[in-house]
Order: C-alpha cells, then sequence, then structure tokens
C-alpha cells in the first residue's frame, strides 16, 4: 500500500513540475521576444533547461520504480 501512495505521490509532483516547466518556457519565449537585450530571458533558459533535466530523471526514477514494483 505504501509503494503505491508513493508512486502516486511522485507522478503528481511530476505532473506538477511538468506544468511549472512549461509556464517558465513561455515566460522565457515572451521575454526573448522583446527588442531589447534581456538578462532574465537568458537566465530563464537555463532555468528552464535545468528543469527538464530534473523531469527527466524523475521521469526515469518513477519508471524504474515501477518495473521493480510490477
Amino acid at each position: 500500500m505504501y509503494s503505491k501512495s508513493f508512486l502516486h505521490e511522485l507522478q503528481r509532483i511530476q505532473c506538477d513540475l511538468s506544468g511549472g516547466i512549461k509556464t517558465l518556457g513561455q515566460v522565457e519565449v515572451m521575454l526573448s521576444e522583446e527588442c531589447l537585450p534581456n538578462h532574465y530571458s537568458e537566465m530563464l533558459h537555463v532555468i528552464h533547461t535545468y528543469m527538464q533535466g530534473v523531469h527527466k530523471d524523475l521521469r526515469l526514477c518513477i519508471q524504474s520504480y515501477e518495473q521493480r514494483e510490477f
């Protein structure tokens, strides 16, 4: 029972992270379309790329956990 609730919580976190990454990507695009150089856009790009890596690692962790359980 514990493992199923743990997996469910990981999946919920992954979903929340995915939504945050999409929002961050949209803000990055909006800032990068401004005429003046925008340092915030550059920082958001770095953060966005990092968060995508975290999301991928979490997805792989969940998949590994699911395979172990079944």
